[in-house]
């Protein structure tokens, strides 16, 4: 396991261990790493990779996601990935812009956010599911992308939270704090525009806001549920 450190990676990996493990599974390492501030991982990689895994569980921002995945091919990983949720496939793949990084990666979308064709077949499954489609996995290969439905998911959800970009997500942050959220994003976007931030600290910020942005969106961040903390102001 090489996932970003912080609230959101350490119950990422716990998760993972427990469910992993409970399946047969063995985890062979774990090696948190700061997806926020730092690029270079190969210390990280090395290290797993010397434990010979057939996959790794990754991801923290986007990004650095990418640049994860990157360096780890380049350190000559064969082996596939299982990416968390925090990091966006579509902006990684924007990132690397070469799908045969992405080979054996698996990882999560909004159904909403799929291709057409996807969206097709995401009807044709809703049809015939047992459970109501709550969301997609995407399996990448060099030559096809295949698209799993989870429809199973929705068993563990409450039933009274809302639905949102085709899973069921309670919305938790109040008008003032997206408004809060809305201007510092901002911020963040003009102080990259006009260069007063470069560098790794223009990527973070960029990154941050785009989390932020997110948020503002959705009505739902993450961290709050992590923390117990049911809907802000």
């Amino acid at each position: 396991m090489v996932v970003t450190v912080g609230a959101y990676g350490d119950a990422w990996r716990s998760a993972w261990n427990k469910a992993w493990t409970a399946k047969g599974g063995q985890i062979v390492g774990d090696f948190p790493a700061n997806y926020f501030a730092e690029t270079d991982f190969s210390s990280q990689m090395t290290s797993a990779m010397s434990r010979k895994p057939d996959f790794m569980l990754i991801g923290g921002p986007s990004a650095t996601t990418a640049l994860v995945i990157e360096q780890a091919r380049n350190m000559g990983f064969k082996g596939g990935f299982v990416m968390i949720d925090q990091a966006k496939p579509e902006y990684v793949a924007k990132v690397l812009k070469n799908m045969k990084l992405l080979e054996g990666l698996i990882s999560t979308a909004s159904c909403q956010d799929l291709p057409l064709p996807v969206i097709q077949k995401d009807e044709q499954i809703q049809r015939t599911a047992k459970y109501p489609l709550g969301a997609g996995k995407i399996i990448y290969h060099p030559h096809v992308k295949l698209f799993v439905a989870l429809s199973t998911m929705n068993r563990y959800i409450a039933p009274h939270q809302e639905r949102w970009g085709g899973t069921n997500m309670e919305r938790n942050v109040g008008t003032i704090d997206r408004i809060i959220r809305l201007v510092v994003a901002i911020l963040f976007i003009v102080a990259n525009i006009v260069g007063w931030v470069t560098g790794i600290v223009g990527l973070v910020l960029a990154v941050l806001a785009g989390m932020l942005l997110s948020s503002v969106a959705s009505g739902h961040c993450p961290l709050y549920v992590l923390l117990g903390i049911k809907k802000t102001i």
